[in-house]
């Protein structure tokens, strides 16, 4: 394979490696380790696409699919991305940009930090069904924040333009994080007076228990009737809140897990929407970070206008710490977002 991408592999020899197997898995893990390491310029992987594509013919859409797969699954393999750029550049300019990010703050300095800084901004704007989904146990809970977010929140704009990349992104998030319903209990006490609120509110037969359920009541019924805001049939109601509040009064230790649990996933959707919204997903890696100074030298280099640079963070020259960088890119919640992010974008 290292003779293949050099182009230094007669034909019949290329033929018979990339041929040498059937499957597709195994294809991609050799291609991806014979690219790893390969320095640029990311347009000479053509040397191995190529043939590939030629010799595979409509197997090259699996081999394209089993690299996708290991890009971002349990580590950031960093072959298959810097063939999924090359794949993606033509086609899918978001997701293009998507893999030049992994491989610019694993390179700040290199040749994907400077693609990125060439690309013109894409906006997307990802619709629910492709965000982070909760599983069949939070599903319920996440539905019920989310209505009474919309409900109880009255709508806002966009905030004050941040000073700095790394503050749009941190800023957005947890803006979209209180729209999602985030914010709105922070515990089981909450949560349970709440849930008892909307419950007096629109099913008969029962009335606030204690202080805590007449506050969130009167708060309900200030707003849910507002213009624009479909009211909820006695039967949408129970469907609404019946998991929840049966769940309560059963398992209330249980539901004030799945309330941390699903906190973390609209967090995480709310990371996902306000990193995409950015050029691309260099500022949000790095508000990651446990902190601007954990950030390893010359990561924030070359970021827009400079994104570390622009927070005020000064780091200490070092030599390459490509090993190191690849390490945190690697963990959640890195490895987290650029999945989420290839994901939402493919």
């Amino acid at each position: 394979w290292g003779l293949l991408l050099h182009a230094a592999c007669p034909p019949e020899q290329a033929e018979r490696l990339i041929q040498g197997t059937d499957d597709p898995a195994e294809l991609a893990a050799v291609v991806s380790q014979a690219v790893a390491s390969f320095p640029g310029p990311l347009g000479d992987l053509d040397r191995v696409l190529e043939p590939l594509s030629r010799l595979l013919g409509s197997r090259f859409a699996q081999l394209h699919l089993q690299l996708t797969t290991r890009a971002f699954f349990e580590a950031v393999d960093v072959g298959a991305v810097k063939l999924l750029s090359r794949l993606s550049e033509a086609l899918h300019p978001p997701l293009h940009a998507v893999y030049l990010s992994a491989l610019a703050f694993l390179d700040p300095l290199g040749e994907a930090a400077q693609r990125l800084d060439r690309l013109p901004t894409m906006r997307v704007s990802p619709s629910d069904e492709r965000l982070p989904q909760p599983s069949d146990e939070l599903r319920p809970l996440t539905t019920l924040l989310s209505h009474l977010a919309r409900v109880l929140l009255p709508e806002s704009g966009s905030l004050p333009g941040a000073d700095g990349p790394l503050s749009r992104v941190r800023d957005r998030q947890a803006q979209l994080f209180v729209r999602m319903g985030g914010e709105l209990v922070s515990d089981l006490a909450d949560l349970r007076a709440l849930v008892g609120a909307a419950v007096a509110l629109w099913l008969p037969g029962r009335e606030p228990q204690d202080e805590a359920e007449q506050k969130w009541l009167r708060s309900l019924q200030a707003r849910a009737l507002r213009p624009g805001l479909p009211s909820l049939t006695t039967e949408q109601a129970h469907l609404l809140l019946d998991p929840v509040w049966h769940e309560l009064a059963q398992a209330p230790q249980e539901q004030a897990r799945l309330l941390t649990a699903v906190r973390e996933l609209l967090w995480r959707r709310a990371l996902l929407i306000a990193a995409v919204e950015q050029p691309d997903l260099r500022p949000a890696l790095l508000s990651l970070l446990p902190s601007p100074l954990s950030a390893p030298v010359g990561v924030g280099a070359g970021v827009g206008a400079g994104v570390v640079e622009a927070e005020g963070t000064d780091l200490l020259g070092s030599t390459s710490l490509l090993r190191q960088r690849l390490g945190l890119l690697s963990r959640p919640p890195l490895l987290t977002l650029l999945g989420d992010a290839q994901r939402l974008l493919s």
